[in-house]
């Protein structure tokens, strides 16, 4: 792990220009590892290798061809990329270019850069985004800020690397005889395997330097995915994955392949639209590919609308509910589905949510296939997701209250609304539903309703695309295809609804039956714990007894409880539910971490710190275990001891307000007066400005659509 360091934290994330960056390339975040790089008559950074070289050579034909189809390569052409760059250098300044061209064109970005050009201009060679050398180059991730701040090396190769002719097919001779030095000098495993090494880039934030305003957190995969249980780093998802990193989905080459020479250099993501403009979209382990079944639907349960009281009025799992019930026409039900995030290292959406777009469409159809009642469907693929369905994505405001359709990040203060589902969690999408009794044109329905539900998703919103598209043709003087965002069905399911049903959910099913509704159970109860503002506990409870009355000797529902009680909060609860699920499973990490929660909360630090202390030992890379360790040492006056832990907790994400809070506390009753100021400062600047806050509830008084999906559990209507 690195350390906290403060004082490049603190210039990072104040700077504003080269001087106050100490950074040449400022404001793109990339460090040369040689400063001396920058002067004209050293050539190590002037002759970038090409990556066309990588191919030409013969040796990674195959890599170079899956690179030169894969969204890394367009990085730089990327016409969406492109208008949102013109837009805010207009709106801005030039060098909101050299910010954003620093993950997106980092080759060119170091070359105009030593070779004095000026950034406004084409600069040098062929575009070609992020390039073989651009990763392979790349020697280490210091922080965890992202914004592009990575260390590049230059080469150490062979004689002759940017030459032609006969002195190039030397250079190719010598790497035959004799190739180790070339790939000890470009592969480094433990770093170009981990996900630190994608952190440099697939972690956002805008500062001073680009908004001239404060903090505000942008998309970042690499945080979200440090902190879900797929990086196998946290105490509380201990147990319910193994540490997987970025590469495994995003360069996944032949099943078991251990090598970097047989991975995939396609690099797939979610960018459908991109593409599709490159018809790449069809080819195997493309983006759609990737992002296909990597969510899924469950059409779970159903209560009436009218006289909820409890438990007896659940039908769940409407595949094979739990009593008797009828459906009669014209009664009212709300029906609940579970969307849960299953594949995804990171939220599902990811990355730009003013840009993304995922919706579910849901249909209700007859016997005889006619839809009786709908909800999200689309008519026409250039139209927006239907204001009333249940939307994933986000929208940004500006600090006059105005949104952001542009894609300008650096005007926006605050969001209005934004709905994503974490690594391994799970939502709720609500829809009320009348029972009809005829269909179509005055038909009478017949049979069973068949309840339909799809999760359907493009990587960019059509009328940005629109407006991206032709600005980008009068950007580069060609014509691009304006043809609407391809639209990828991420997951689809379906359940019937007989008009009345008599038999019940037998309790003698084997156990891979019970264990699998029991999963079931927790992820509807965890969708509807999802809402931070509103959660619904009530009902999240009544689920969770309903998945330990199914198994009861896994631990998991015990700490489902435990955690909705604790959300209520009622400690005693809580502390009862998590050592149930100790008796369960003995030294499970996540009932320890979470027990030290409710004994911090309880008065009793020092118990805290006993359970901490040897589970912070067993999980290093756990930021938020850490920080539970610093909180029960300051309650304990042990301050020395909780700077260590904050310090620690920083050192994995830095980006912690809460972490730079307690440990300004620490320093002030330590009276180390210069270090109090320093993480005071931070800590003003990293929350959200209260005052932009309050643009918000203006802006959702005055725009319907957008106030329905701010709502923490919206009811749709089956229409």
């Amino acid at each position: 792990q690195p350390s906290y360091n403060p004082d490049e934290y603190y210039r990072d994330l104040t700077a504003t220009n080269a001087d106050q960056a100490q950074n040449p390339l400022f404001p793109a975040g990339i460090r040369l590892q040689s400063q001396s790089g920058l002067k004209d008559e050293n050539v190590e950074y002037r002759s970038l290798p090409a990556s066309a070289a990588c191919g030409a050579s013969g040796c990674h034909a195959t890599e170079y061809r899956e690179w030169h189809a894969s969204s890394h390569h367009f990085a730089e052409t990327d016409p969406f990329y492109l208008a949102a760059v013109s837009e805010s250098v207009r709106a801005s300044s030039p060098d909101i270019g050299r910010w954003c061209q620093g993950c997106h064109a980092p080759s060119r970005t170091v070359r105009e850069a030593v070779s004095g050009l000026d950034r406004r201009t084409d600069g040098i060679g062929e575009a070609e985004g992020v390039g073989c050398y651009i990763c392979h180059g790349t020697v280490g991730t210091p922080t965890r800020t992202g914004n592009g701040r990575f260390v590049l090396a230059a080469p150490q190769d062979y004689p002759f690397a940017a030459n032609k002719g006969w002195r190039r097919a030397l250079y190719e001779f010598l790497i035959r005889v004799r190739p180790g030095p070339h790939q000890r000098s470009l592969l480094i495993p433990a770093m170009h395997r981990s996900a630190e090494f994608c952190s440099g880039c697939h972690r956002q934030s805008l500062t001073i330097a680009q908004n001239h305003y404060q903090f505000v957190r942008g998309p970042d995969e690499y945080g979200e995915w440090l902190h879900g249980p797929v990086s196998g780093r946290t105490a509380r998802s201990s147990g319910r994955s193994a540490e997987h990193s970025c590469q495994e989905c995003h360069f996944r080459g032949s099943p078991g392949a251990d090598t970097i020479a047989t991975v995939s250099h396609r690099s797939p993501g979610g960018a459908t639209a991109l593409a599709a403009l490159h018809d790449s979209d069809g080819a195997v382990d493309g983006p759609d590919s990737l992002v296909r079944d990597c969510v899924s639907l469950d059409i779970f349960a159903m209560r009436p609308a009218v006289g909820f009281g409890g438990s007896d009025s659940w039908l769940s799992p409407l595949d094979h509910p739990r009593r008797n019930y009828a459906l009669r026409a014209g009664d009212t039900w709300l029906l609940d589905i579970v969307v849960h995030n299953v594949g995804v290292g990171h939220s599902f959406p990811a990355g730009y949510l003013d840009l993304k777009e995922a919706w579910i469409e849901v249909r209700a159809r007859d016997s005889n296939g006619r839809t009786l009642r709908s909800n999200g469907v689309l008519v026409d693929p250039n139209d927006a997701a239907p204001g009333d369905a249940q939307v994933y994505g986000g929208l940004g405001l500006d600090r006059n209250g105005s949104p952001i359709l542009r894609h300008n990040q650096t005007a926006q203060v605050t969001t209005a609304y934004q709905r994503s589902i974490p690594p391994g969690g799970s939502d709720v999408a609500r829809y009320r539903l009348v029972i009809p009794s005829t269909g179509g044109g005055g038909a009478r329905a017949v049979g069973s309703l068949r309840i339909t539900a799809r999760l359907r998703y493009r990587s960019v919103r059509p009328d940005y695309a629109r407006w991206a598209l032709s600005r980008a043709s009068h950007i580069r003087g060609q014509t691009i295809s304006t043809a609407p965002p391809p639209i990828t069905t991420v997951a689809e399911t379906s359940v019937r609804l007989p008009l009345r049903r008599t038999d019940d959910l037998p309790m003698n099913m084997d156990p891979p039956q019970r264990l699998l509704l029991a999963k079931r159970y927790e992820d509807y109860a965890g969708g509807l714990l999802s809402s931070v503002e509103k959660p619904d506990i009530r009902g999240a409870t009544l689920a969770f007894h309903l998945a330990n009355e199914l198994t009861p000797e896994r631990p998991e529902p015990w700490l489902g409880l435990g955690e909705a009680y604790l959300r209520e909060p009622d400690l005693r609860l809580a502390a009862l539910n998590f050592e149930r699920a100790l008796q369960c499973a003995p030294g499970n990490p996540a009932a320890i971490s979470e027990l030290s929660v409710v004994y911090n909360r309880q008065g009793q630090p020092e118990r805290a710190v006993r359970a901490l202390v040897p589970l912070a030992q067993a999980f290093p890379g756990d930021a938020e275990l850490q920080f539970d360790l610093g909180l029960a040492q300051f309650r304990a006056g042990s301050y020395p001891r909780a700077v260590e832990s904050f310090r620690r907790s920083l050192a994995i994400d830095p980006d912690q307000y809460p972490a730079h809070f307690q440990l300004k506390r620490c320093y002030d009753v330590m009276q180390r007066v210069p270090e109090a100021r320093r993480e005071d400062s931070v800590a003003r600047y990293l929350p959200e400005d209260r005052a932009a806050a309050r643009l918000v509830p203006s802006y959702l008084a005055s725009h319907p659509t957008a106030a329905r999906r701010a709502e923490p559990l919206p009811v749709h209507e089956l229409r």
